[in-house]
């Protein structure tokens, strides 16, 4: 390794270090980085879920669309290859969106409604992951692992409901607007 007019450690042949990955290297030629950071730019997809539930005479039905979102996401990690071969750690940040739509109707006994559901679903997650590298004597080495954290789902939206019952038929339009956060978890293949 060779010092840069930067004061960064460059490996020999003067190329600027310009990933995190590179910056941070102080590790052995021909030897994975010591902390690399990587991102991910991409499509999310929800499954179009439905349900009916009913308690004595009173139903519910609900039927959703959702449509594709997206994703980013962004990690920086390290390698313990030291302590196990293939072995690494890393930090993510991830945010992902999706819209989605649906019908619902009901019936009790008083009556019964119906309406329309148009609304936006999120979700923003930090996480501490292991991933373990398997080597198959490939370039592209599959992996297996996973991570725990915190998340925050978010809701928000606009509903038309319908009622109808003993007298006439009246409309209601909603907007709401809900979120949890807590304890998450991830595995991955």
């Amino acid at each position: 390794m060779a010092d840069n007019p930067y004061g960064m450690r460059a490996p020999t042949g003067g190329t600027p270090p310009f990933a995190l990955g590179r910056i941070l290297d102080d590790s052995a030629p021909g030897q994975p980085p010591l902390l690399d950071a990587d991102y991910t730019l991409g499509a999310n997809w929800q499954n179009d879920d439905g349900f009916i539930a009913a308690n004595g005479p009173d139903t519910l039905l609900f039927d959703s669309n959702n449509d594709t979102g997206f994703l980013v996401a962004g990690a920086v990690g390290m390698s313990l290859s030291g302590l196990a071969p293939g072995l690494r750690v890393e930090g993510e940040v991830s945010f992902r969106q999706n819209s989605n739509d649906g019908l619902w109707s009901t019936t009790t006994g008083g009556g019964s409604g119906s309406g329309v559901l148009d609304f936006d679903h999120q979700a923003l997650a930090v996480m501490a992951n292991v991933w373990y590298d398997v080597d198959v004597g490939w370039k592209i080495k599959p992996y297996v692992g996973g991570g725990v954290g915190w998340a925050r789902a978010k809701v928000d939206g606009a509903a038309l409901t319908t009622f109808t019952g003993g007298g006439p038929t009246t409309g209601l339009f909603t907007t709401f607007n809900l979120s949890s956060s807590g304890f998450a978890w991830q595995l991955g293949l």
